[in-house]
């Protein structure tokens, strides 16, 4: 094992997932018992159709264990979903090209056709393109006229209608649906990650000609990034969108399979996230890649991480990605923007969210009363709301 993991916990079931999908588990090496909480694990970090492909490389008979169907159904599940994905993918950018727009496909898509050993192992919740910042709104007319258009999310602080939120000066991608049966989401990218104070446009623009053309089966191209950049982009994606504080093995898992399937030039993307002042986020997705998966990252890379890191980057912007104060901060931001009416829809929306989703957020049993848990709700999301006021004032 690669002796940065240092930290790693072999008992712990969701580190045994991660060895399990790395290969680095035989699974017959499991305790029968340990099997529902990976199992469980699996589905919660998007690892359920990989985690069914190592048990069925290995000769297990999944129809046979209980506490393995779970995975049998999430395999269908991401396989048809997958088939309706590379449909509207491959449609999207036709329709981009036909129309001057370059196209660079990011994330699951790209990753699932080459770096997963079949690319229905890779779930997704949608396809991320993204397009030049100044042809964001020409992409947009685009892909509507394709049959897409937005959507409202009902979770959280994104509970408004997409529309505004694409609009906010915080906005890096415009949320899309529509395809085979309206079931098709699409991330339209103008940014790659976060606002200006986090990616400037001028070394956006440099940081995406670090791209390449990957051919499909029937000779069709799609244009994605550099492995390097690639990698880089992901980690960052990883630690400065979503921050460590929601922990999503999937995330890791791309670095890893990125790592061993196609071996970065390591100077090359040391340079790239030195560049984008992203050292401490690369440095931090490659540790919990190692952590959990043993990826091959030589010992180098992580002192060059830290000897290189520039004195202008913020480190905050990772370290400070958790708590409730951050959190009520970006709700903050969200809302500041809207105007009046639109301000009362998003406070409805989030203390009234719809009885669906209350009961897939804090997984009520059917048959049992919804309403008790919007006293809840209405507790949580009053501290973040009192606590945004707060850092208001506080700046």
């Amino acid at each position: 094992m690669n002796d940065q993991a240092n930290f790693t916990r072999p008992d712990s079931d969701l580190h045994a997932l991660g060895a399990l999908v790395a290969g680095n588990l035989a699974p017959d090496a499991v305790p029968a018992d340990q099997w529902p909480a990976i199992t469980a694990l699996a589905l919660q970090h998007g690892l359920a159709p990989m985690l069914h492909w190592t048990l069925k490389q290995a000769g297990c008979d999944l129809d046979a264990n209980p506490a393995w169907q779970p995975l049998i159904r999430a395999r269908y599940q991401t396989a048809i979903d997958w088939a309706l994905k590379e449909r509207a993918q491959l449609e999207i950018d036709a329709a981009l090209r036909a129309a001057g727009i370059p196209a660079i496909w990011l994330k699951g898509s790209v990753l699932a056709r080459t770096v997963y050993p079949e690319p229905s192992l890779r779930p997704m919740s949608d396809l991320d393109v993204l397009v030049p910042y100044e042809q964001r709104e020409a992409a947009l007319k685009v892909v509507q006229a394709a049959g897409y258009d937005f959507y409202i999310r009902d979770e959280g602080i994104r509970a408004v209608d997409s529309r505004l939120l694409s609009f906010s000066p915080t906005a890096h991608h415009y949320c899309l649906r529509g395809g085979v049966g309206d079931a098709v989401k699409i991330e339209l990218h103008f940014r790659v990650i976060g606002s200006e104070e986090v990616l400037s446009l001028g070394k956006l623009q440099w940081f995406t000609q670090h791209q390449q053309s990957i051919i499909l089966a029937d000779g069709t191209s799609l244009c994605t990034l550099s492995p390097e950049a690639h990698l880089v982009y992901l980690a960052a994606h990883a630690v400065l969108q979503h921050g460590e504080e929601h922990l999503r093995l999937l995330r890791y898992f791309d670095l890893h399979r990125c790592i061993i399937q196609l071996p970065p030039d390591w100077n090359a993307a040391l340079d790239l996230a030195v560049a984008m002042e992203w050292t401490l986020a690369l440095e931090r997705a490659l540790r919990h890649a190692v952590e959990y998966f043993a990826t091959p990252v030589p010992a180098e890379v992580f002192e060059a991480l830290i000897s290189r890191r520039p004195a202008q980057e913020n480190t905050r912007r990772v370290t400070h990605r958790h708590g409730l104060v951050y959190h009520s901060r970006r709700f903050y931001k969200k809302f500041a923007y809207l105007p009046l009416p639109e301000r009362l829809r998003f406070f409805f929306r989030i203390f009234f969210p719809t009885s669906t989703f209350m009961r897939r957020r804090f997984a009520i049993p059917p048959g049992k009363s919804v309403w008790p848990y919007y006293f809840v709700r209405w507790y949580n999301r009053g501290r973040i709301w009192a606590s945004a006021v707060w850092a208001r004032g506080e700046k």
